[in-house]
């Protein structure tokens, strides 16, 4: 629902980076389906269970860092490379293991929409 709320900002040619599944925080949150459906119609999507493969991957609090890494191809201010470095100063405090978890899920994002891209 957040990524439909915004696209009288988003530019022509921009691209919608979201979960494939909502994160429902409302009672009265629309219909899963009707929400697809609508992504489905627009021309730039790309879209991930982030939740299921932070999961799967044995990363259960790095979804949104796979969320960064889809949207990475897109954003224009920093490059891929620039953002690992940002990623790793940020969690150095908490040890190597979270630097390289964060940077693992990091990838897996950027690898999806590296395909998605290249579709």
């Amino acid at each position: 629902m957040e990524a439909l709320r915004y696209l009288p900002y988003l530019a022509p040619e921009g691209v919608i980076v979201t979960a494939s599944h909502p994160f429902v925080n409302i009672p009265n949150y629309p219909e899963e389906s009707a929400l697809l459906a609508e992504l489905d119609a627009l021309p730039h999507v790309v879209r991930l269970d982030i939740d299921a493969l932070a999961r799967e991957q044995q990363l259960p609090k790095s979804a949104n860092m796979i969320l960064l890494g889809m949207a990475a191809p897109f954003l224009g201010l920093l490059d891929a490379e620039q953002l690992r470095a940002a990623i790793s100063r940020v969690f150095a405090a908490k040890g190597e293991a979270v630097v390289a978890a964060n940077l693992q899920a990091f990838d897996l994002g950027l690898d999806h929409s590296q395909k998605s891209v290249s579709k």
